[in-house]
Protein backbone atom coordinates (compact mmCIF):
# COMPACT_ATOMS: atom_id res chain seq x y z
CA UNK A 1 0.00 0.00 0.00
CA UNK A 2 1.25 3.59 -1.04
CA UNK A 3 0.74 5.08 2.96
CA UNK A 4 -1.65 4.02 5.74
CA UNK A 5 -4.90 4.09 5.58
CA UNK A 6 -5.16 7.10 8.06
CA UNK A 7 -2.82 9.09 9.47
CA UNK A 8 -2.95 8.93 13.33
CA UNK A 9 -0.57 9.83 16.13
CA UNK A 10 -0.62 7.67 19.32
CA UNK A 11 -0.86 10.35 22.56
CA UNK A 12 -0.44 7.35 25.21
CA UNK A 13 -0.63 3.66 25.11
CA UNK A 14 -4.45 3.74 24.94
CA UNK A 15 -5.30 6.55 23.07
CA UNK A 16 -4.68 7.61 19.49
CA UNK A 17 -5.65 10.47 17.72
CA UNK A 18 -7.38 10.14 14.29
CA UNK A 19 -6.25 13.11 12.11
CA UNK A 20 -7.96 11.96 8.58
CA UNK A 21 -9.20 8.83 7.47
CA UNK A 22 -8.03 8.55 3.81
CA UNK A 23 -10.78 7.96 1.12
CA UNK A 24 -8.60 5.73 -1.09
CA UNK A 25 -4.87 4.55 -1.36
CA UNK A 26 -2.85 2.77 -4.02
CA UNK A 27 -2.10 -0.88 -3.59
CA UNK A 28 0.50 -2.31 -5.35
CA UNK A 29 2.14 -6.02 -5.04
CA UNK A 30 5.31 -8.16 -5.93
CA UNK A 31 4.12 -9.92 -8.47
CA UNK A 32 2.02 -6.79 -10.02
CA UNK A 33 -1.08 -9.16 -10.82
CA UNK A 34 -1.54 -9.99 -7.14
CA UNK A 35 -2.56 -6.28 -6.48
CA UNK A 36 -5.87 -6.58 -7.11
CA UNK A 37 -6.36 -9.74 -4.71
CA UNK A 38 -5.07 -7.34 -1.97
CA UNK A 39 -6.86 -4.45 -2.80
CA UNK A 40 -9.87 -6.53 -2.03
CA UNK A 41 -8.65 -7.78 1.48
CA UNK A 42 -7.61 -3.94 2.06
CA UNK A 43 -11.17 -2.61 1.26
CA UNK A 44 -12.59 -5.46 3.67
CA UNK A 45 -10.53 -4.51 6.50
CA UNK A 46 -10.71 -0.94 6.28
CA UNK A 47 -13.36 0.25 4.07
CA UNK A 48 -10.80 2.69 2.11
CA UNK A 49 -11.22 2.47 -2.05
CA UNK A 50 -7.75 0.24 -2.71
CA UNK A 51 -6.95 1.65 -6.82
CA UNK A 52 -4.01 -0.78 -7.56
CA UNK A 53 -0.81 0.43 -9.50
CA UNK A 54 1.02 -1.92 -11.62
CA UNK A 55 3.82 -2.96 -9.01
CA UNK A 56 5.03 -2.81 -5.53
CA UNK A 57 7.57 -0.26 -6.39
CA UNK A 58 5.10 2.54 -7.93
CA UNK A 59 2.88 2.13 -4.33
CA UNK A 60 6.14 3.03 -2.55
CA UNK A 61 6.95 6.24 -4.75
CA UNK A 62 3.47 7.77 -4.26
CA UNK A 63 4.43 7.54 -0.62
CA UNK A 64 5.20 11.36 -0.01
CA UNK A 65 6.22 10.63 4.06
CA UNK A 66 10.05 10.54 3.39
CA UNK A 67 9.60 13.88 1.49
CA UNK A 68 7.45 15.64 4.22
CA UNK A 69 9.16 14.09 7.04
CA UNK A 70 12.92 14.51 5.79
CA UNK A 71 12.23 18.24 5.36
CA UNK A 72 10.25 19.60 8.40
CA UNK A 73 13.01 17.35 10.48
CA UNK A 74 16.22 18.86 8.75
CA UNK A 75 14.01 22.50 8.84
CA UNK A 76 13.43 21.58 12.42
CA UNK A 77 15.83 19.79 13.99
CA UNK A 78 16.36 22.45 17.00
CA UNK A 79 12.39 22.29 17.87
CA UNK A 80 12.97 18.50 17.79
CA UNK A 81 16.00 18.56 20.42
CA UNK A 82 14.75 20.81 22.40
CA UNK A 83 11.23 18.99 22.84
CA UNK A 84 9.27 21.93 21.92
CA UNK A 85 5.50 21.47 21.06
CA UNK A 86 5.58 22.77 17.18
CA UNK A 87 2.95 22.24 14.70
CA UNK A 88 4.17 20.66 11.70
CA UNK A 89 1.45 21.96 8.98
CA UNK A 90 1.84 25.13 10.31
CA UNK A 91 5.58 25.28 9.69
CA UNK A 92 5.85 23.90 6.19
CA UNK A 93 6.31 26.98 5.17
CA UNK A 94 7.44 28.57 1.60
CA UNK A 95 11.29 27.63 1.96
CA UNK A 96 10.59 24.09 3.37
CA UNK A 97 7.66 23.91 0.77
CA UNK A 98 10.73 24.65 -2.02
CA UNK A 99 13.03 21.68 -0.54
CA UNK A 100 10.06 19.28 -0.02
CA UNK A 101 9.36 20.23 -3.67
CA UNK A 102 12.70 19.72 -5.08
CA UNK A 103 12.91 16.54 -3.74
CA UNK A 104 9.57 15.53 -4.87
CA UNK A 105 10.96 16.78 -8.63
CA UNK A 106 13.80 14.01 -8.53
CA UNK A 107 11.75 11.11 -6.90
CA UNK A 108 9.12 12.10 -10.03
CA UNK A 109 12.10 11.79 -12.20
CA UNK A 110 13.12 8.27 -10.69
CA UNK A 111 9.90 6.93 -10.67
CA UNK A 112 9.57 7.58 -14.82
CA UNK A 113 12.60 5.80 -15.15
CA UNK A 114 10.60 2.78 -14.12
CA UNK A 115 7.56 4.48 -16.12
CA UNK A 116 6.01 5.35 -13.17
CA UNK A 117 4.54 8.75 -12.03
CA UNK A 118 3.39 9.93 -8.69
CA UNK A 119 0.91 12.39 -7.81
CA UNK A 120 1.96 15.55 -7.10
CA UNK A 121 2.58 16.83 -3.41
CA UNK A 122 0.19 19.19 -4.21
CA UNK A 123 -2.80 16.20 -4.90
CA UNK A 124 -1.61 14.19 -2.42
CA UNK A 125 -2.23 16.46 1.00
CA UNK A 126 -5.38 17.93 -1.27
CA UNK A 127 -6.79 14.19 -1.35
CA UNK A 128 -5.82 13.46 2.15
CA UNK A 129 -6.92 16.95 3.33
CA UNK A 130 -9.62 18.10 1.19
CA UNK A 131 -7.62 21.35 1.08
CA UNK A 132 -8.10 23.10 -2.02
CA UNK A 133 -5.43 23.28 -4.74
CA UNK A 134 -3.03 25.87 -4.86
CA UNK A 135 0.59 26.70 -3.74
CA UNK A 136 2.16 24.24 -1.37
CA UNK A 137 2.71 26.61 1.81
CA UNK A 138 -0.68 27.92 1.44
CA UNK A 139 -2.45 24.36 1.09
CA UNK A 140 -0.38 23.35 4.43
CA UNK A 141 -1.12 26.56 6.13
CA UNK A 142 -5.02 25.47 5.27
CA UNK A 143 -4.33 22.18 6.50
CA UNK A 144 -3.48 23.43 10.12
CA UNK A 145 -6.30 26.24 10.18
CA UNK A 146 -9.07 23.62 9.48
CA UNK A 147 -7.85 20.33 11.30
CA UNK A 148 -5.66 22.43 14.47
CA UNK A 149 -2.29 21.74 15.26
CA UNK A 150 -0.60 18.22 14.63
CA UNK A 151 2.02 17.79 16.90
CA UNK A 152 5.75 17.86 15.14
CA UNK A 153 7.95 14.73 17.03
CA UNK A 154 9.92 16.23 19.85
CA UNK A 155 12.54 13.25 19.97
CA UNK A 156 15.84 12.64 18.00
CA UNK A 157 14.58 9.08 17.45
CA UNK A 158 11.44 10.27 15.68
CA UNK A 159 10.54 7.54 12.46
CA UNK A 160 10.65 10.66 10.94
CA UNK A 161 14.39 10.18 10.28
CA UNK A 162 15.04 6.43 11.54
CA UNK A 163 12.52 4.94 9.45
CA UNK A 164 11.59 7.25 6.60
CA UNK A 165 15.04 8.23 5.80
CA UNK A 166 16.45 4.51 5.38
CA UNK A 167 13.83 3.23 4.12
CA UNK A 168 12.33 6.51 1.72
CA UNK A 169 15.16 8.22 0.56
CA UNK A 170 18.39 5.87 0.91
CA UNK A 171 16.20 3.61 -1.04
CA UNK A 172 15.55 6.16 -3.81
CA UNK A 173 19.66 6.72 -4.55
CA UNK A 174 20.22 3.20 -4.31
CA UNK A 175 17.37 2.97 -7.04
CA UNK A 176 18.86 6.10 -8.83
CA UNK A 177 22.01 5.04 -8.71
CA UNK A 178 21.26 1.31 -10.38
CA UNK A 179 20.26 3.30 -13.03
CA UNK A 180 22.27 6.20 -13.34
CA UNK A 181 19.70 8.72 -12.24
CA UNK A 182 21.73 11.57 -10.50
CA UNK A 183 19.22 12.89 -7.27
CA UNK A 184 21.99 15.75 -6.37
CA UNK A 185 19.19 17.29 -3.36
CA UNK A 186 18.34 13.77 -2.23
CA UNK A 187 22.01 12.93 -1.55
CA UNK A 188 22.38 16.63 0.14
CA UNK A 189 19.69 16.18 2.39
CA UNK A 190 20.72 12.36 3.56
CA UNK A 191 24.05 13.79 4.03
CA UNK A 192 22.77 16.48 6.03
CA UNK A 193 20.60 14.60 8.60
CA UNK A 194 23.45 12.16 8.91
CA UNK A 195 25.39 14.69 10.14
CA UNK A 196 22.67 16.79 12.05
CA UNK A 197 21.69 13.09 13.74
CA UNK A 198 25.28 11.65 14.07
CA UNK A 199 24.55 8.44 12.86
CA UNK A 200 24.37 6.87 9.60
CA UNK A 201 20.86 7.19 7.59
CA UNK A 202 21.87 4.90 4.51
CA UNK A 203 21.39 1.16 5.74
CA UNK A 204 18.90 -0.54 4.89
CA UNK A 205 18.80 -4.34 5.40
CA UNK A 206 15.87 -4.65 2.82
CA UNK A 207 17.76 -4.42 -0.41
CA UNK A 208 20.68 -6.51 0.37
CA UNK A 209 17.90 -9.13 -0.99
CA UNK A 210 17.11 -7.33 -4.36
CA UNK A 211 19.12 -7.12 -7.57
CA UNK A 212 18.73 -3.42 -8.34
CA UNK A 213 19.73 -3.63 -11.54
CA UNK A 214 16.96 -6.42 -12.69
CA UNK A 215 14.16 -4.49 -10.50
CA UNK A 216 11.54 -4.40 -13.07
CA UNK A 217 11.56 -8.05 -13.53
CA UNK A 218 11.38 -9.09 -9.79
CA UNK A 219 8.34 -6.56 -9.67
CA UNK A 220 7.04 -8.55 -12.11
CA UNK A 221 7.27 -11.99 -10.68
CA UNK A 222 9.64 -12.89 -13.96
CA UNK A 223 13.47 -11.90 -12.09
CA UNK A 224 16.15 -14.64 -11.26
CA UNK A 225 15.89 -15.63 -7.83
CA UNK A 226 18.23 -14.95 -5.06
Amino acid sequence: MATTPVTARRLAPDRVRVAAIRAEVEMGAAPGLAAPDLAAIAEALFGNRWPTVPDALAAALINTNPIAHAALALANVTRIEKQEVWGQYGLMTEAVCRLMESLAAERDALAARFGHRPPSLAWSFHRTNGVPLGPLHEMTLAIENGRGVIAGPTDMATRYVTEDVPYGLAFYLALAAAVGEPMPVTAATVTVLETLWGRPLRENPLLEGLDLSDLAGALMGTGSDR
